[in-house]
């Protein structure tokens, strides 16, 4: 499958991207096999992943966060949720501080079947959970390079969607100018710091085009990346060194430079479906297979 990408950036300049190059990555490994929940992630370290798990207690459901060492396969309990009297309890969307010793991530308790949201952090040793603010409904959640704030995608009572920054220092709330009303399906600061950078659902009622927008951190306006994709990206992360973009395009994974220019389509040999996420790490990217399992390859890019 072959596809042209055209590459906006702030300053106004349009690189119109030559033809993608599909390349042939290496052999996958399975490293993990057991239930994985939506939005799983790889420390910066690239030592562990956060596997939101379900299971049930009594008639009562949790979703806890397991820590998968990658190399030895180990895994460990970071939250332990006990619920009770039919109370479901949920650890979801776990992001990691970048010094890999704090682990975010957004907690669900439903009472009296209405859902409480809240945004926590643990120690990724384990350890007391610690609520930082409530919300009316919350489903993204990212944290910065410096480690200095979150932000999060969020409903408010109307069921709006907006994009708002966390201080963690102070508790300060800034709302990113553009954020309202859009389907994010994906959110990460970008590795320079200067912006928030969103994968967006296709919808003709939202103002862009794009299916990545960026908000820049001072106010400024959102500027569109005119990816041309074939499928609708719906994950994005970043290489370690932050020269490189990984897109999640349905079945493909897009490597993309940062700065734009020609992107690489991998396809990884598994049979399955591999549209949970994926992740750069020491020379691998790693993705959720279906469901239940967790894979790595060298991109040989």
């Amino acid at each position: 499958m072959r596809k042209h990408f055209v590459f906006i950036i702030p300053l106004l300049l349009c690189l119109t991207c030559a033809q993608p190059i599909d390349v042939e990555p290496g052999t996958p490994e399975l490293l993990y096999e057991g239930f994985v929940g939506l939005s799983p992630e790889l420390s910066p370290d690239g030592k562990y992943l956060a596997l939101p798990e379900q299971r049930w207690v009594g008639d009562s459901e949790a979703v806890d966060i397991l820590l998968l060492d990658v190399e030895s396969g180990e895994v460990m309990n970071l939250t332990q949720y006990n619920p009770s009297d039919g109370i479901p309890q949920a650890a979801m969307r776990p992001c990691w501080a970048p010094d890999s010793q704090t682990v975010y991530f957004i907690q669900v308790i439903i009472e009296y079947d209405e859902p409480i949201y809240s945004i926590c952090r643990i120690p990724s040793i384990g350890g007391d959970i610690v609520p930082l603010l409530t919300l009316f409904e919350a489903h993204l959640l990212a944290v910065n390079g410096a480690g200095s704030e979150l932000a999060f995608v969020y409903k408010d009572e109307d069921h709006v969607t907006h994009i708002e920054r966390y201080r963690l220092a102070n508790g300060m709330l800034t709302p990113a100018p553009g954020g309202d009303g859009v389907d994010v399906t994906s959110l990460r600061y970008t590795p320079d710091g200067d912006a928030l950078m969103a994968t967006i659902g296709r919808d003709p009622d939202i103002p862009y085009r794009s299916d990545v927008v960026l908000f820049p951190l001072d106010g400024g306006e959102p500027v569109e990346f005119d990816c041309r994709f074939d499928w609708p990206p719906t994950r994005v992360s970043f290489s370690p060194d932050g020269q490189q973009c990984l897109f999640q395009c349905f079945q493909y994974h897009c490597v993309v430079p940062i700065t734009g220019g020609e992107g690489t389509y991998l396809l990884p040999d598994v049979w399955g479906e591999i549209t949970r996420g994926a992740w750069f790490s020491d020379g691998y990217i790693y993705f959720v297979l279906d469901w239940n399992e967790i894979w790595r390859y060298e991109p040989q890019l």
